[in-house]
C-alpha cells in the first residue's frame, strides 16, 4: 500500500534506489599547472532535483510511520536508506505476521455513538504497522466495513451493491472518503431533526397557551352569562311582588 502512494506521487524509483542521484561537477582549478576536474564539486541543476524529490519521499515515509519508529530513520539521509531500514525491521512477510496483522484489525469495533474520525485512526494504526504491504487492500477495505456498528447496515449494503457492479476495487482511502462523507450527512440530518422537535414543542406550547386562553375566556363567559339571567331573574320577581302589592 505504502508503495502504492509512492508510485502514485511518482517517488518510487527514489525509494527503490532506481533512480541514482546525478554526480557531482568539479570546478577546475585555475592558474598554472592547474589540475582539469579538480577543486570544490558544486550541486548541479539536476541533483537539486533529485534531492527536492528525494526529500519529498523522506516526508512521505515519515508521515506514514508511527511517531514511535520515526526515529529508527532519523539519521538515515536518503528515503533509500529510510526504506531499507524499515524494511529490515518489518519485512517479515511471512504467513504469520499477517495471520497477527489481520487479528488485530479484527479486534477493532466501532460502537454505536463512537466518533468515526477516532475509529478510522485505529484502523490506520494497525494498517501501516508495517511499511510495506502486508495486509491486501482488499482485506482491509472489508475488514472496515465489518467493523461498523449496526446502524451503518444501510451503508453496508448499498456499498457492497455498488461495488459488485465496479470492476474496479475500492481502495481504502476512498471508503475513508466516503465514511466520512456519511458521518457528516447524519450529523445535518439531527441538526434538522433537533430544529423541527424544537419548533414542535414552540407550537405546541403556543396552541397550550392559546387552549388555556380559550378556556379562560369561556369560563368568564359563562359566568357573565350567570349574572345577567340572575339580575333579570330578581328584576322579574321584583316586579310580580309590585303587581301583588296594587291587587
Amino acid at each position: 500500500m505504502a508503495k502504492n502512494v509512492f508510485l502514485g506521487k511518482g517517488l518510487w524509483d527514489y525509494v527503490s534506489g532506481d533512480e541514482v542521484r546525478p554526480r557531482s561537477i568539479a570546478l577546475a582549478t585555475l592558474g598554472c599547472g592547474a589540475v582539469v576536474g579538480a577543486g570544490t564539486s558544486q550541486v548541479t541543476l539536476e541533483q537539486k532535483k533529485w534531492d527536492t524529490k528525494d526529500s519529498q519521499a523522506m516526508a512521505v515515509i515519515a508521515l506514514t510511520i508511527k511517531r514511535t519508529i520515526t526515529p529508527h530513520i532519523r539519521s538515515c539521509s536518503t528515503s533509500e536508506d529510510a526504506w531499507n531500514t524499515l524494511q529490515d525491521m518489518f519485512g517479515g512477510r511471512n504467513a504469520a505476521r499477517i495471520e497477527f496483522l489481520k487479528k488485530q484489525l479484527d479486534k477493532i469495533q466501532m460502537e454505536e455513538g463512537d466518533d468515526i474520525v477516532e475509529h478510522l485512526t485505529k484502523i490506520r494504526d494497525e494498517k501501516f504497522l508495517s511499511i510495506d504491504e502486508v495486509i491486501p487492500e482488499k482485506d482491509l477495505v472489508s475488514k472496515t466495513l465489518n467493523s461498523l456498528p449496526p446502524s451503518y447496515l444501510t451503508f453496508q449494503t448499498s456499498l457492497t451493491l455498488s461495488l459488485r457492479a465496479n470492476p474496479e476495487p475500492l481502495h481504502f482511502e476512498e471508503l475513508v472518503a466516503l465514511l466520512l462523507q456519511e458521518d457528516q450527512s447524519r450529523k445535518n440530518n439531527s441538526l434538522q431533526v433537533d430544529g423541527m422537535d424544537h419548533a414542535l414543542v414552540v407550537h405546541n406550547k403556543n396552541k397550550g397557551k392559546e387552549s388555556a386562553h380559550h378556556s379562560k375566556s369561556g369560563a368568564g363567559q359563562l359566568v357573565q352569562d350567570s349574572l345577567q339571567r340572575s339580575l333579570k331573574l330578581k328584576n322579574s320577581l321584583q316586579t310580580l311582588c309590585r303587581i301583588l302589592t296594587l291587587s
